[in-house]
């Protein structure tokens, strides 16, 4: 299970959404098909679901196709919001499989101390991954938390493609039959 949070906010214009929809095209492609993906986008039309947790793919495609940028960046309730609907999803596969929280950004959320808490709570309670790539970010960001989250920084195209491939490389690496605690 993997849900995608799209930062498509106003200082994502220009050549960085174009490469970030490049970037996501592929990663959607490199999902294995029997896991779901679901789509929030935060861009110049609102913060909202695009696509429900599910087998969509053309769906998700096509509404990364459509975001244009503008807007804030609510990251906090974005992230919130993929909580939910990954426990959902949880309660409807008796809570086996992988839960994933996929963000992209390239800024600083619009409030820093809601999406602190938004995160605390999602570590806190949930089993929930979140894997964020930052976008041509200088300096430290509020998702980069070693240890907590899987952050990667990101300059160009091939950072991003990287990044979005190791997502898919955590997910893979973990067998619960060769998991021996010490």
């Amino acid at each position: 299970n993997y849900y995608i949070i799209f930062d498509g906010s106003g200082s994502m214009r220009g050549e960085k959404i174009q490469i970030a929809k490049k970037a996501f095209r592929e990663f959607v492609d490199l999902v294995p098909p029997d896991a779901n993906l679901g789509l929030i986008v935060f861009d110049s039309k609102n913060a909202s679901e695009r696509v429900p947790l599910g087998s969509n793919r053309k769906a998700i495609l096509d509404e990364i196709d459509k975001v244009r940028a503008g807007g804030g960046t609510p990251l906090g309730p974005a992230a919130e919001f993929g909580y939910q609907m990954l426990t959902a999803q949880a309660l409807k596969q008796l809570g086996y499989g992988e839960y994933n929280l996929v963000i992209v950004t390239d800024g600083e959320a619009g409030s820093a101390v809601k999406l602190k808490r938004s995160v605390d709570m999602i570590l806190k309670k949930s089993p929930i991954i979140i894997h964020t790539i930052g976008f041509r970010i200088k300096g430290g960001h509020t998702l980069n938390q070693p240890g907590r989250i899987f952050y990667r920084s990101a300059e160009s195209y091939e950072d991003l493609r990287k990044g979005l491939e190791e997502v898919l490389a955590e997910a893979e690496d973990f067998v619960v039959d060769e998991f021996k605690p010490e």
